[in-house]
C-alpha cells in the first residue's frame, strides 16, 4: 500500500513591522564540516529585525540603515558578529565554531534537575506574559504533498498575522500559490492555526493538548536534564520532555531552555498517541520544531511533516 507524505513548512517571525524580502543575503555553515545550519538566528543589532536560515543554510534579511551589524547564532556555536559599512555586494559566508562546553559537577538527588529548570521557566514566563499586549508577525507557509514516487501538489502562501491580549487573533492573507493542478479555493496553506509553544495549551486536530509551560506542567510531564550546551558562552539545557499521563493530549520529545534568562530557546516536540486525526486519516507523524529569540520578540521555525494513509487509496 501507497502512503501520501504531507510536508509543510512555516516561517514564522514576529516584527514590530512589515518588510520586504530583499537585502543582505547568506549562508550560515559549520566551520569544519562545512555543513549548512538550518534554523540559525540572524538578527540586526539595536532592532527587533531578524530572520533564520532555511534547510540550506540561506538566509535573506532586509537592512535599511548602514553601517549595520549582524549577529548570528545557533545553539552549541560561537555566535558571530558582522559589521557592515555598507550592502554587500555578494552573499555573505558565515562559518561558526562549535563551543566549547565546560560541565560543573552534578549533584545527584532524587529530583532531576530539568524538573527545577523548568519551573523556573514557567515562573519567568508568568512575569512576562503580564506585559506581553500585543504582537504582529510575517508569516511564509509552503506545503508538499507527495506519495512514495513524486511530488502531488505545491501550495505557498504568505500572511500577515496580529495578536492582541483583548481581541485574540487575525490573520490576512498577502498572497497565494499553488500547482495548475490544485484550486486556488484548494490552496490551504496558511498560518491561522500555527501554534505558539509557549501557550498554556495548544489546540491540535482538536485536542487540546497541555503545553510544555502551563502553570501546571510539572503534574502531566517529566523533565530530564540530558546536557548542557553552551551559545555567547551562556549555558544552554538540553531537556527531555517526557509525558506523565497516558491518557492526556501531551507532548514529548526535546526543549532547548536558556541557563541565563530561563526561556524557552527551541522545541522538538511532537504529540503523544491521544492526538489523531480525524477521518480519512488512518495513520500520521507529526512532529513540531519552533525556535524562540528573546530579543525583544519572538521568531520561530516550525516544520510540520504528516503521513496520511487515506481510506481507499491503493
Amino acid at each position: 500500500m501507497k502512503h501520501i507524505f504531507i510536508t509543510t513548512l512555516f516561517l514564522f517571525l514576529i516584527i514590530p513591522t512589515l518588510y520586504s524580502q530583499s537585502g543582505v543575503k547568506g549562508v550560515v555553515s559549520d566551520a569544519v564540516s562545512k555543513e549548512a545550519l538550518p534554523a540559525a538566528t540572524v538578527l540586526i543589532e539595536d532592532t527587533y529585525r531578524g530572520t533564520i536560515t532555511n534547510n540550506e543554510g540561506e538566509f535573506e534579511i532586509k537592512v535599511n540603515n548602514y553601517p549595520a551589524t549582524i549577529l548570528v547564532r545557533f545553539i552549541g556555536y560561537e555566535s558571530q558578529v558582522i559589521f557592515l559599512g555598507e550592502r554587500p555586494l555578494e552573499p555573505l559566508d558565515v562559518q561558526l565554531s562549535r563551543s566549547i562546553t565546560e560541565m560543573d559537577e552534578i549533584v545527584v538527588t532524587d529530583r532531576d534537575p530539568g524538573l527545577s529548570i523548568m519551573e523556573r521557566v514557567i515562573e519567568r514566563k508568568k512575569i512576562w506574559r503580564l506585559n506581553l499586549k500585543t504582537y504582529q508577525a510575517e508569516a511564509y507557509t509552503r506545503q508538499v504533498i507527495e506519495n512514495d514516487t513524486t511530488i502531488v501538489s505545491i501550495t505557498e502562501s504568505g500572511t500577515n498575522t496580529f495578536w492582541d491580549s483583548e481581541r485574540g487573533h487575525r490573520e490576512i492573507q498577502l498572497y497565494k500559490r499553488q500547482t495548475s493542478n490544485i484550486n486556488a479555493d484548494q490552496n490551504f496553506a496558511g498560518v491561522r492555526f500555527l501554534p505558539n509553544f509557549y501557550d498554556d495549551n495548544i489546540e491540535i486536530s482538536g485536542f487540546e493538548v497541555v503545553g510544555i509551560t502551563h502553570p501546571n506542567a510539572l503534574s502531566y510531564y517529566n523533565f530530564r536534564l540530558l546536557e548542557t550546551l553552551q551559545m555567547d558562552g551562556k549555558p544552554v539545557y538540553k531537556i527531555e520532555v517526557i509525558p506523565r499521563r497516558k491518557l492526556q493530549p501531551t507532548f514529548e520529545g526535546i526543549a532547548y531552555v536558556d541557563g541565563v534568562e530561563y526561556a524557552l530557546l527551541e522545541v522538538d516536540l511532537k504529540p503523544n498517541d491521544v492526538v489523531r486525526f480525524p477521518p480519512p486519516v488512518q495513520e500520521f507523524d507529526l512532529a513540531y520544531k519552533q525556535q524562540f529569540s528573546n530579543y525583544g520578540a519572538i521568531s520561530g521555525c516550525l516544520l510540520i511533516y504528516v503521513l496520511v494513509e487515506p481510506y481507499g487509496y491503493q
